[in-house]
């Protein structure tokens, strides 16, 4: 298990863009199991971007060359069984939620990341419910609206419905227990890790190594299984 992501294996193609400082480059970080395009900036709003960048300016990866020097390639990340594509119509559901979940993603808290993405959720099953339901009172928690789906027989596939518990369980964790800020609260309960195993299998094992840090897999594992999720709940309001 990778304890200090975004360590740096290798850079190449390293070339100017059309921005301003700001460089192209194809990059292999020791968390990752491929090597990735990236846009390095000194104002990126991560560390490893903006220290990236300096590096790349100093030289330390070789000649950075003009623009337009390599071909453009598409990304092409790997995804794991649970990926699925988001229709038009969930992005723009999401957008509501997007300012605050961009906002906790800059204050790097674990807890703050999953409780506004499993709200984001809780919100999406909602509107299922009163859309699918129009006389039936909503449920007040997010396990008893996963309950609500699930016994309508909205949930087709049984692991759209597992998916969705192992969520509730580590969102549940995030919201009533003090110690949510390290990688060993997950292995505090059984059942939470259990949870982290299946999302990280499902939505991140093809991309990642495991990372024994819980702000990555709040921003990696959870919310990538939680945007998977609200696209197949968001699928059946129409169905």
């Amino acid at each position: 298990m990778i304890e200090r992501p975004y360590q740096i294996e290798y850079v190449h193609n390293i070339s100017e863009t059309e921005v301003v400082d700001s460089l192209n480059c194809w990059v292999k970080f020791n968390h990752c199991k491929h090597e990735l395009p990236f846009t390095a900036s000194p104002t990126d709003s991560e560390t490893h971007g903006r220290n990236l960048y300096k590096r790349l300016r100093d030289g330390e990866f070789g000649e950075v060359h003009p623009k337009g020097s390599f071909p453009s390639v598409a990304s092409h990340l790997m995804t794991g069984p649970r990926h699925i594509g988001l229709k038009p119509e969930t992005i723009s559901f999401l957008h509501q939620g997007l300012t605050e979940a961009n906002l906790e993603n800059s204050r790097g808290t674990p807890r703050g990341i999953v409780l506004v993405w499993s709200a984001l959720l809780e919100i999406a099953l909602s509107e299922v419910i009163r859309s699918r339901l129009p006389d039936a009172n909503v449920a007040k928690t997010l396990g008893g609206k996963i309950s609500q789906v699930s016994k309508s027989g909205f949930l087709s596939d049984a692991d759209d419905y597992e998916d969705l518990i192992a969520i509730r369980d580590i969102r549940n964790q995030a919201a009533h227990s003090l110690g949510f800020s390290c990688f060993g609260h997950l292995r505090q309960d059984e059942a939470v890790f259990k949870a982290y195993g299946r999302l990280y299998a499902g939505y991140a094992e093809a991309m990642y190594h495991e990372v024994c840090d819980l702000i990555f897999v709040a921003r990696f594992v959870f919310s990538t299984s939680c945007l998977g999720s609200i696209e197949r709940v968001w699928r059946m309001k129409n169905d």
